[in-house]
């Protein structure tokens, strides 16, 4: 489902990432996926469980996170099986997940 960006639910999940940017305990807060090119959304990993450079991996997708976030080209969207876990694509392209992302505990309430 697309999160238009003047919506009350992009600006509260913009928000948490921005608020969280510093945050040392945000892994629990906010997880991260990747997704292989061509592979469908269950397919996730977790970018924390990806071995020894974890926390770089981590923090590099997470900035990641918040330049699309500021970027038009791309857009947001919610998964519809899964009510906290999001990810953007650029907006001519819908096969693509870049950066999913899950929002856990109380943050999980975003919308």
């Amino acid at each position: 489902m697309l999160i238009r960006r003047n919506t009350l639910e992009f600006k509260k999940i913009e928000k948490t990432l921005q608020e969280n940017e510093k945050n040392k305990g945000r892994k629990k807060k906010v997880r991260i996926f990747a997704v292989k090119s061509g592979k469908k959304l269950k397919d996730r990993v977790a970018v924390d469980e990806s071995g020894a450079n974890a926390d770089i991996v981590y923090n590099l997708n997470y900035e990641a996170l918040l330049s699309y976030l500021s970027d038009d080209e791309y857009v947001l969207h919610r998964n519809e099986q899964d009510a906290s876990l999001y990810y953007f694509n650029r907006r001519n392209d819908d096969i693509t997940f870049y950066t999913p992302f899950q929002l856990k505990g109380r943050l999980s309430k975003a919308d």
